[in-house]
């Protein structure tokens, strides 16, 4: 079974060595704590419920972990003026390394993931050597139509029902680019934001936006825009753009209902 435990904290200013290192608020903060850059810290364990409790693990202990291990990685690389992703990368390989050797008895660690912003996430997981992974968010509008060419209107009606109006209707498509590298080096091994900000800009957000997918964009002249195929016509429009990273992962949210995600490992040929 695999367990994860989010700890809202925030990061700046010194650490508070008198405040309860289990303390995980609404939203982080301690009382007489001046408002200062929010995060969240997951840690995910692989165990087996105890057969007495039903806990995987005491969810105080990862707490404890995300403060007292992971927070003060982080803020250390955050003291320097020269802060970057990559150093903030190496600090979250340090923390891995000091949880994994700390993790409950008798659970496994699967990640640590820095949610820095609602759009952006930093997690490393295990491996040989261990991966880190990078997660940013985009959004684009566009219109389109459900339907099989080769079927009556009726016919497409009945199979995809009102999403197959002829006139077509529109979502605000929401999407998460992860892409991966290895870790273990100060300088890091993946792709820089603003990079990745551009590649998926220019290969996917200013392609799709505001267009009519079936008419205007050539990949779904002959394939239905299905939320399935708008993932791994992203996947593929990105795959092999990012110099110094692998793209790992792409998630599509049609709706905030419906969603599809396509993996380096899970992608159709």
């Amino acid at each position: 079974m695999r367990l994860t435990r989010e700890t809202r904290t925030w990061l700046g200013g010194a650490i508070q060595e008198t405040a309860n290192p289990n303390r995980n608020s609404w939203a982080g903060t301690q009382e007489g704590c001046d408002l200062d850059r929010f995060a969240m810290i997951r840690i995910t364990v692989d165990g087996n419920p105890d057969a007495r409790t039903g806990y995987v693990c005491d969810i105080r202990q990862l707490d404890q972990l995300a403060q007292t291990v992971v927070r003060k990685k982080i803020e250390a690389s955050n003291r320097s003026d020269a802060c970057s992703l990559a150093t903030l990368a190496f600090a979250l390989q340090e923390a891995f390394i000091v949880v994994e050797k700390k993790t409950p008895e008798g659970t496994t660690l699967r990640s640590v993931e820095l949610v820095l912003s609602p759009f952006t996430r930093l997690a490393i997981e295990p491996g040989d050597p261990p991966m880190l992974k990078l997660t940013q968010s985009f959004e684009f509008s566009a219109s389109h139509r459900l339907a099989i060419p080769t079927l009556s209107d009726s016919e497409n009606r009945e199979l995809f029902g009102k999403c197959s109006n002829p006139e077509g209707h529109g979502h605000n498509y929401v999407f998460e680019i992860t892409v991966a590298g290895e870790a273990g080096l100060p300088n890091g091994t993946l792709t820089d934001i603003g990079a990745l900000d551009r590649i998926v800009r220019e290969h996917v957000v200013d392609a799709f936006d505001h267009k009519n997918l079936n008419t205007q964009c050539p990949e779904f002249s002959d394939l239905n825009p299905t939320v399935e195929n708008i993932a791994a016509v992203i996947f593929s429009r990105l795959k092999g753009k990012f110099d110094t990273s692998e793209l790992d992962r792409v998630r599509v949210w049609e709706t905030p209902k419906t969603s599809a995600e396509v993996t380096r490992d899970n992608l159709c040929s």
